[in-house]
């Protein structure tokens, strides 16, 4: 699989595993991005495969990196203090939450003050980033409110100590997709028709598993609209209030705008899971010449 004009021409590290399906490189010229290539495999035959990017903070510089099975053991340098973090690419994260930088209570320093009302939390690392904690004890991942004292220290109202619960700093999750295009079969394949215009109406999103996500169409030269799945569905009786849904579906969702002329883009910025199976569209082409 070609990309020329993804991936920068001045690699420095690369890393890759077949347990995890996945091959890694890091550019010189962008030291706080790693380029992934990954790929699904039935009885040893690739059936899929694509490439995307891990850009992280402008401040942190990527110094070295390596594999053991599906983990993948990442030094970096921020600022002048060097780090070493681990992170399991799959192919299957059998996580409840997705953060980056993720730690438990068992990591922190979390005492409660009767005179204050307030239980402090010491994080075990600083962060220039707000840190967001979800309660995991009772099976809700509901989202605790904490206010930000320092980099590595947080404080909340109440007494939480007996609970159990995760921390990390939320990340994005996004997918543009590419032009959509009308093909044929021909004597070398398929090839795109383009002698028309294609106006698209709708487009659904085939999703497994899937607890939340936004979708945000904008035309050329107007205004983005955006959709929100949230994994509640009305009358599913697992959409419970004090739970994450999950849903497996469709979502359906309108464009409405030219094909070439507008801009569709998948996002999560949650931490909640989303997978995506395939999309359909429903559009109206008309031809500008006939071919003989």
């Amino acid at each position: 699989m070609q990309v020329p004009t993804y991936i920068p021409l001045d690699i420095r590290a690369i890393a890759g595993s077949s347990s995890a399906s996945a091959f890694l490189a890091v550019a010189e010229s962008e030291p706080n991005v790693i380029y992934v290539h990954k790929w699904y495999e039935i009885n040893d035959d690739k059936v899929q495969s694509a490439w995307c990017k891990w850009v992280f903070d402008e401040n942190v510089t990527i110094v070295g990196m390596g594999f053991l099975e599906e983990v993948l053991y990442l030094v970096y340098k921020v600022g002048s203090d060097v780090r070493i973090d681990k992170m399991l690419v799959g192919p299957t994260i059998d996580k409840d939450l997705l953060l980056d930088h993720q730690f438990t209570e068992a990591d922190c320093t979390v005492s409660y003050s009767a005179g204050t009302g307030l239980t402090t939390i010491d994080i075990p690392y600083g962060t220039a980033s707000t840190v967001e904690f979800y309660r995991t004890d009772d099976g809700t991942f509901s989202k605790i409110t904490a206010t930000r004292s320092d980099e590595d220290t947080y404080t909340v109202e109440g007494d939480i100590t007996s609970y159990e619960f995760t921390g990390g700093l939320n990340y994005e999750f996004l997918y543009e997709f590419s032009t959509q295009y009308i093909r044929e079969e021909t004597q070398g394949g398929e090839s795109t028709i383009q002698d028309g215009r294609l106006q698209l109406h709708y487009m659904s999103l085939i999703y497994q598993g899937t607890s939340y996500f936004t979708v945000e169409v904008t035309p050329k030269s107007n205004t983005t609209n955006t959709y929100t799945f949230s994994g509640r569905i009305l009358g599913d009786e697992d959409a419970t209030a004090d739970g994450i849904p999950s849903d497996t579906g469709e979502f359906k969702f309108p464009v409405f705008a030219e094909n070439t002329a507008v801009t569709i883009q998948l996002k999560n910025d949650k931490p909640y899971k989303c997978s995506f199976g395939s999309v359909e569209w429903l559009a109206r082409f008309r031809q500008k010449a006939k071919r003989f």
